[in-house]
């Protein structure tokens, strides 16, 4: 499998690379008001409006600025555009079935991750749909209405 491996902190975490759509440099946010908390705002991103999700809320990870060294991680979750702010993105890294060992073993009842992968170190291997399914519908209802 391919992954995008990236950083929040000190952890690496990955994404399937078929997820991912792009990786930008971090740009000015746009605050959104009554988003969910863990929405930090939107982004415009070639004439598409996308929101940025707090990966670091969502982890349970400290908070911190957004710095220019950051980046956005634009991908598909549950169908939809969504772009995730990181502190940087390390590589496309091949994991081999036998490097990688399923979440499920690990943590049963866990869905947000997948799996961790051991790559030159552990790498938490994210469940897109999983970590972001309940803000995505939720983002979907407010602009229905």
């Amino acid at each position: 499998m391919l992954l995008l491996v990236f950083r929040l902190g000190d952890q690496r975490y990955a994404l399937h690379v078929e997820a991912v759509e792009r990786v930008l440099r971090a740009v000015e946010i746009m605050p959104l008001a009554e988003a969910p908390s863990n929405v930090l705002g939107l982004i415009n991103v070639y004439g598409r409006v996308i929101p940025v999700f707090d990966l670091r809320k969502q982890l349970g990870l400290p908070g911190k600025e957004t710095e220019l060294s950051d980046h956005l991680i634009v991908a598909r979750a549950c169908g939809k555009p969504i772009a995730l702010l990181v502190d940087g993105v390390s590589d496309i890294a091949e994991c081999p079935a036998e490097q990688a060992t399923d979440a499920h073993a690990i943590f049963p009842g866990l869905e947000q991750i997948e799996g961790i992968a051991r790559l030159n170190g552990m790498v938490v291997i994210e469940n897109l749909d999983q970590l972001c399914s309940h803000t995505v519908a939720q983002l979907a209802d407010a602009t229905a209405e």
